[in-house]
């Protein structure tokens, strides 16, 4: 079965569209955009939007969808048994690479989206998809459960947290560090922990 290509001009419309939507959250927050000042700063035109949505609620919920299928199909491509087999304290992780990649590729949806004026919603649902990659990854760390200095969920739900703020604190500082940095960062502090709590 084969896939149907988009026509990359119908990608670049969009991404327009979605580009010029997050400058103007950042700006004056979602409630006070309308259609005019959105193509206008797309520079676009007004039937061109309405090809592709029906208004600005369906341009951000079909962004966010966008952006929520690109994350888990980074995060469901992990093969756990990798954390086994190379100093993920020297080289960052294929997955986590590539994740960190997805971001800064989206840098101006995800620098809004977790801002100040973005969607809380959406932060609930990166939460859930770290979580469950966090728990396929934690069973390859632990010895066994009375070793375990905290119960599992407690601990996924810090590493959870480590990283979301990681990420947040990457686009706050203008991203002066690339996405391999970074990657690499997340995986020394994630071992780290597993280390110093006697995993």
């Amino acid at each position: 079965m084969t896939t149907k290509r988009i026509d990359p001009r119908i990608t670049r419309t969009r991404e327009m569209l979605r580009n010029a939507l997050m400058e103007l959250i950042q700006e004056k927050g979602f409630e006070k955009i309308t259609v005019q000042e959105l193509t206008k700063r797309a520079g676009l035109y007004r039937g061109t939007f309405y090809l592709h949505y029906q208004d600005i609620y369906d341009l951000f919920d079909q962004s966010k969808a966008e952006m929520l299928k690109g994350i888990r199909e980074i995060a469901s491509d992990v093969n756990p048994q990798d954390f086994q087999q190379q100093n993920w304290l020297k080289e960052p992780h294929p997955q986590a690479l590539r994740m960190y990649e997805y971001y800064a590729e989206h840098a101006a949806f995800f620098r809004t989206i977790l801002g100040p004026n973005g969607d809380p919603s959406f932060l609930v649902e990166i939460k859930a998809i770290m979580k469950e990659l966090f728990q396929k990854n934690y069973a390859l760390f632990k010895k066994n459960e009375a070793q375990l200095p905290i119960p599992e969920d407690f601990f996924i739900s810090y590493i959870v947290s480590a990283n979301l703020g990681l990420l947040q604190h990457w686009f706050e500082t203008d991203m002066v560090y690339s996405p391999r940095e970074i990657a690499l960062m997340s995986m020394r502090m994630r071992l780290g922990l597993f280390h110093t709590t006697g995993f």
